[in-house]
């Protein structure tokens, strides 16, 4: 029988809030904890050559530390029931899911957390996400993640989590509300301007879009999604 859940953490070396959280939460033997891009975590950078939520499931027999690293955690969380990799975002984005292999065993997965907004992120690549490639598998960001109010609620989803374990009969499909990425937002002038919220149904050149991760990245203003329901699920 395969162990219970396996929390990661620092797969992007600056995203902290993930580790200062399980640094606080009591150990029990309902879950394992472990750091994954060390080498990142010291020097306070998202990675060092190779971004390790890009790169799964690695490379064991490289020389690359970022490489094997991926690697070996892809192996480690076959062994796990459920993996919960917790990343951070300057972005205020409050708490939400991440399924990046839209099974339906992680939909559900994501339904049984105390968490009420889902995205569903399965990108149709060869590599990438650390737990597309877990038996059962999800992210969990939270933004900003210098908030003390999001670090006290994740700290309680955690406590939850870690204490009482994954329960299936928690999940109240009414509750959630369900979003699927399917583009970007490219910057420009206009978009600069523009007051963008992330889970907040926009209106932007006649397109209606709910934003995703607003003002992360340089290239772009955001993500872009669709709300849709668990019907819509049933076609993945």
């Amino acid at each position: 029988m395969k162990n219970k859940i396996l929390i990661i953490t620092q797969t992007h070396g600056n995203e902290i809030i993930g580790t200062e959280i399980m640094n606080k939460i009591r150990p029990n033997k309902r879950f394992r904890w472990i750091i994954v891009n060390k080498e990142a975590s010291t020097k306070n950078k998202r990675f060092i050559k190779f971004d390790m939520n890009r790169i799964a499931p690695g490379n064991e027999g490289s020389k690359n530390y970022e490489q094997k690293r991926v690697a070996e955690i892809v192996s480690l969380a076959k062994k796990y029931k459920y993996t919960i990799d917790i990343h951070g975002t300057s972005a205020s984005s409050g708490i939400f899911t991440i399924v990046t292999n839209p099974t339906m065993q992680n939909i559900l997965f994501a339904f049984s957390l105390p968490i009420k907004n889902i995205v569903i992120w399965g990108r149709k690549k060869t590599k990438g996400p650390i737990t597309r490639f877990a038996s059962c598998g999800l992210e969990v960001e939270c933004g900003p993640q210098t908030s003390q109010k999001v670090k006290n609620k994740l700290r309680s989803i955690l406590k939850d989590i870690t204490g009482q374990g994954i329960n299936y009969n928690q999940v109240n499909f009414e509750e959630k509300n369900i979003y699927k990425v399917y583009g970007k937002l490219l910057a420009n002038k206009k978009t600069k301007k523009n007051t963008l919220k992330d889970f907040r149904k926009t209106m932007f050149n006649k397109e209606t879009f709910y934003p995703l991760l607003c003002g992360q990245y340089k290239d772009f203003t955001c993500y872009k999604m669709d709300k849709i329901n668990f019907v819509d699920l049933l076609s993945y």
